[in-house]
């Protein structure tokens, strides 16, 4: 059996954010990782942007830290906002002065990985946005930095590969194939959120033998791994 040894990962702590500038149309300005989310912005964050008419989308994973009942929380001034959860909208929230939304309790389990969107759309010179939530042992808190993670691409590379030879990604059946070229092979993850568990099949086209490696259960988009033969 041959392995594989990561040694670029691919998981990046925080959200990917978005800034856009918006009026006629929805021009992208900047693109972020950052955490925790948690601005008053009393000027433009980037140069492009004017606090009036500026939207931020965050996406990526929250990771519970303990398993139990959270309320999640978006605080929002001069500003309308939207919590996803998966693709289901948690928290919607429009405010001048300032105002707090709340989900219902939710269940989550340390550990896991929950896909997580957030919408932000500015309507006044001072606005501003928290993600926060409050956990079941009673402390109300931004979400730290340590429970939220993005990932910046959708491909995985494998270094080390034979000329000629053919790479495939494995779960429960094929999943994607990449060609190499310089000894690199680059492979397409599925259109869902990370981590995944898979393996690699490494194939001569010309004999049809092939050698897989170790199971991988926390690949990550943008993911560098070298081949042990």
């Amino acid at each position: 059996m041959a392995r594989l040894r990561r040694v670029v990962h691919g998981r990046a702590v925080g959200l990917l954010a978005r800034y856009y500038r918006t009026g006629q149309r929805r021009e992208l300005v900047k693109e972020v990782v950052e955490a925790p989310i948690d601005f008053t912005w009393s000027s433009p964050p980037y140069r492009g942007l004017r606090l009036g008419s500026m939207a931020v989308e965050w996406r990526g994973l929250l990771k519970p830290p303990y398993t139990g009942e959270y309320r999640v929380i978006i605080r929002v001034s001069w500003g309308h906002a939207r919590l996803y959860l998966g693709n289901y909208l948690l928290v919607e929230g429009r405010a001048e002065s300032g105002g707090v939304y709340s989900s219902q309790p939710l269940r989550l389990t340390a550990g896991v990985y929950y896909p997580i969107r957030v919408e932000f759309m500015s309507s006044g010179q001072r606005p501003g946005i928290s993600l926060m939530w409050l956990r079941s042992d009673g402390l109300e808190e931004v979400v730290p930095r340590d429970s939220l993670y993005t990932y910046t691409s959708r491909v995985v590379r494998i270094r080390g590969v034979p000329e000629s030879h053919n790479v495939e990604l494995w779960s429960v059946g094929r999943i994607s194939r990449g060609v190499v070229k310089g000894g690199e092979a680059v492979l397409e993850l599925p259109d869902t959120p990370p981590p995944f568990e898979v393996y690699v099949r490494v194939v001569d086209p010309r004999s049809g033998r092939y050698v897989e490696t170790n199971i991988v259960k926390d690949m990550w988009g943008g993911d560098v791994y070298e081949l042990l033969l």
